[in-house]
């Protein structure tokens, strides 16, 4: 319990030492594990070894996701979506990838800053556009398909939202870079 702990597998899971957990919180943990690092054997023989896939120092993020089904976690900003601009590609969707959480696949279409055009599957994606969010991408990269959103949602992690009526705003200035004033 103390590793699961440690890795995240027990968040959002209250119980107590001798009492069986009901379904619920079973479910919350498994949810939790898809997405903690593997530990793989490296060494053979009387030379074993065992590493944690965590992306820290000469190992990539591995994660019964990514090793097993391809699914690749990112946080990104949903950049614009196609809908109205071409019919051809009507259910997609343009992210800057913010973080890949150093997966294998990071240095691949996922690194940080590309623009990558994903298929919004069945997800709410669409309607995201300009906010930071963290999704799960089926990728496989030896398809030249577009990967497709499995589950999304908005990262709320730090941020301060404020909604301003359009018909408030006196004026938006670039101060810099991606910083801008709005006078109201």
């Amino acid at each position: 319990m103390t590793i699961a702990q440690q890795r995240g597998i027990t968040t959002g899971v209250k119980g107590t030492s001798g009492v069986a957990i009901n379904r619920g919180q079973v479910a919350q943990m498994a949810f939790n594990a898809l997405d903690v690092p593997l530990m793989t054997q490296t060494g053979f023989g009387t030379y074993i070894e065992y590493v944690i896939n965590d992306g820290s120092g000469t190992t990539d993020r591995k994660t019964l996701l990514s090793e097993n089904l391809d699914i690749v976690k990112l946080k990104a900003t949903v950049i614009e979506s196609y809908d109205l601009s071409s019919a051809n590609k009507q259910n997609q969707v343009k992210i800057e990838v913010v973080n890949a959480y150093d997966s294998i696949y990071e240095d691949d279409e996922f690194a940080k800053g590309n623009m990558v055009t994903i298929d919004a599957g069945v997800t709410n994606i669409k309607s995201l556009v300009g906010y930071n969010v963290i999704l799960y991408v089926s990728y496989d990269n030896s398809y030249d398909d577009d990967p497709i959103a499995l589950y999304v949602r908005k990262d709320l992690a730090g941020t301060d939202e404020i909604t301003i009526a359009a018909s408030d705003i006196e004026s938006v200035t670039n101060v810099s870079g991606d910083y801008y004033e709005i006078q109201y």
